[in-house]
């Protein structure tokens, strides 16, 4: 039985494509190209360290292995190449979205995978017991279309897991000199997010964690207008780094840093209509 409402457009590389090719699409398939060819070459991501990678990937597969049961169905928006979904090691029944079909294409069969926006998501209805979706609700065009569609295969009762960048400076988004079209398009918080999902959509909180600290002086918490006072914190950070010990360092970053991301759970309501 098809897990989706709809047909596809067409089939690229035996996978089935659900939405157009447009700017967006070519955009995404632009900065897809960089990070295949880059891990081709060097075997890296060129946009995020390999070590940090997996940490915060580490934080996000916690909450989703206190999601799952056993032969449930997750979905992975966003999926890439699917390191995640690959990562979990429950037998569950595994699908992938995105819209770069050349990861899609590298992906194996142990996931079911299709090609779409998020806003035009053509899977059916209450179908997925836990939708994870990292790294790509600060991307879309249309945020509560993207939510909307996500939702709406979710079963009563399912999860969803979100990991986005925390509190981010979207300035170098502005510059001339950035390679693509576009790419970061909002920042989050803990309160816009749960706004948008409690508020708006009517999900309930579960939990939220933070992941990834990187010593700097934009990612200080505290003393925002004062830049020299951030700069001497981060000294200071990276001076007492060379005489504690990794928990001490882990506590400090915490106390005086502000997370990369924030994972955040939800869990849908049952409808009262």
């Amino acid at each position: 039985m098809s897990v989706f409402k709809k047909k596809p457009l067409k089939y690229e590389n035996q996978i089935p494509v659900f939405s157009e090719i447009d700017s967006y699409v070519t955009n995404y398939e632009k900065i897809g190209g960089d990070i295949l060819n880059n891990i081709d070459i060097h075997g890296e991501n060129p946009f995020m360290d390999e070590k940090y990678w997996n940490s915060i990937e580490t934080s996000t597969l916690t909450l989703i292995n206190d999601s799952l049961n056993e032969n449930d169905r997750i979905l992975d928006v966003g999926v890439g190449l699917g390191r995640l979904l690959n990562k979990v090691k429950k037998p569950v029944l595994k699908y992938g979205v995105d819209i770069d079909i050349k990861q899609l294409s590298r992906i194996d069969n142990s996931i079911s995978v299709c090609m779409s926006k998020v806003e035009e998501l053509p899977y059916k209805d209450n179908l997925f017991d836990v939708i994870v979706c990292t790294d790509v609700l600060e991307h879309v065009l249309d945020l509560n279309l993207a939510v909307e569609n996500i939702l709406r295969c979710l079963k009563p009762k399912g999860s969803l897991i979100i990991r986005v960048p925390y509190k981010e400076d979207l300035s170098n988004y502005l510059l001339e000199s950035y390679p693509y079209e576009f790419a970061h398009l909002r920042n989050f918080d803990e309160n816009n997010l749960r706004l948008l999902f409690e508020v708006i959509f009517k999900m309930s909180l579960s939990e939220i964690t933070y992941c990834g600290y990187l010593n700097s002086r934009t990612r200080v918490k505290y003393f925002n207008n004062m830049r020299i006072v951030q700069k001497m914190i981060e000294i200071f950070i990276r001076g007492f780094s060379i005489i504690i010990n990794g928990k001490t360092q882990d506590w400090l970053n915490k106390k005086l840093l502000n997370p990369i991301e924030i994972n955040i759970k939800f869990v849908k309501n049952e409808s009262k209509n």
